[in-house]
């Protein structure tokens, strides 16, 4: 069962939507509604990038179920916030009219929740240009714009049943409806098929999987098959971040040693550390990353991306800490290894001295976080 947790408020503390961000009982990852037309939830997705937005926090208890209506938020130009399902919402709507006109912009955003008339939501659009732009050229642009999505969307809600067969653009859409219409062992034997891999919606899929089977160990080698399999295409690891992030989180858990993805991803990030940039947020991710290549990769691809940390890295704390435990728990093996210990002192010299450099690193002033 997923829960509402609390909200991302992408409209900067001024009235305006919110996006509910989800949790769930069997992992620690945050989700958010991937919907449909009509605003049915169709799958709920990772979303890894909460820290971007300032988050507000709800003491409201509601559920989101795949296949049932999803959830609307928003906040109203008096404070409150507002959080139901459409029906809810077109309700809330009617009995508030008055308190919704005083914001132009949530005016606006609503008026494509209830899918209002044409003219209706061009007044609305007006409304914002006037209210946002002062130059008329910039007003005509966002006003053209608005009639281009308007007239998208009118076409999403006309209901076109193809009667020629698929080409293999469709063929790679992947699954149709809601995943809850599938059963778990047919989802898994969907992933586990190579020709699939390169399906829209793969991930969304082993994700959907994963919070239901969360210790079933083929969701982890199909997780690491399907990062081989696509490091070509996705070279700089953006697609397979929430796939690896859920993967670390099941090492931590399970205790897996994952040495062949530990060398695989040190070589990575060993010959393009700038990687590392978009690995740094959610800090679990970064730090649990950081110490999986420490201990269970190749020694010199950690110890080049730990140097490139020091120097180019904004200076938060909670890299410093990663740093350093990255740094003690090389220690640590290599310390429990008596021959290996002997034989490279060198080695043994270089992280001593990259934990001074950490500790330096506290000391220094503080980069632009981001």
């Amino acid at each position: 069962m997923f829960k509402l947790t609390s909200f991302l408020d992408i409209s900067g503390g001024q009235p305006g939507m919110l996006i509910p961000l989800i949790s769930s009982p069997n992992t620690n990852l945050p989700y958010v509604q991937q919907m449909d037309e009509y605003l049915v939830v169709k799958a709920l997705v990772p979303f890894l990038e909460y820290e971007n937005y300032s988050i507000v926090q709800t003491t409201t208890q509601q559920n989101v179920v795949v296949g049932d209506q999803g959830l609307v938020a928003f906040r109203l130009p008096d404070g409150t916030i507002f959080s139901g399902n459409v029906a809810e919402v077109l309700e809330y709507i009617e009995a508030h009219e008055e308190l919704i006109a005083r914001s132009v912009c949530l005016r606006t955003q609503l008026n494509r929740v209830r899918s209002a008339e044409y003219h209706v939501s061009y007044d609305g659009w007006r409304d914002v240009a006037n209210s946002v732009f002062d130059d008329p050229e910039q007003r005509k642009l966002w006003l053209d714009a608005e009639m281009s999505h308007f007239q998208k969307q009118d076409l999403m809600w006309e209901e076109i049943d193809p009667a020629e067969p698929a080409s293999d653009e469709d063929k790679k859409a992947g699954l149709q409806g809601s995943l809850d219409e599938y059963g778990l062992d047919f989802l898994i034997l969907w992933l586990s098929r190579r020709a699939n891999f390169e399906a829209k919606g793969w991930t969304s899929v082993w994700h959907h999987v994963n919070a239901a089977m969360p210790f079933d160990e083929r969701l982890s080698e199909l997780g690491v098959t399907w990062m081989y399999a696509m490091s070509d295409q996705d070279p700089d690891l953006q697609q397979s971040k929430t796939i690896l992030y859920s993967l670390l989180q099941r090492q931590s858990a399970l205790a897996i040693n994952w040495s062949d993805l530990a060398k695989f991803l040190g070589e990575r990030f060993g010959s393009d550390p700038f990687l590392i940039f978009g690995y740094m947020r959610p800090p679990a991710l970064f730090s649990t990353l950081l110490r999986l290549l420490a201990v269970q990769g190749f020694a010199d691809d950690a110890i080049k991306l730990i140097q490139f940390c020091i120097s180019e890295v904004p200076k938060d704390e909670f890299v410093s800490v990663a740093l350093q435990d990255a740094i003690q728990a090389m220690l640590a093996e290599r310390s429990n290894d008596d021959v290996a210990r002997d034989q490279d002192q060198e080695w043994v010299k270089t992280l001593q001295a990259l934990s001074e450099q950490v500790r330096a690193f506290q000391q220094q002033p503080e980069r632009a976080s981001f």
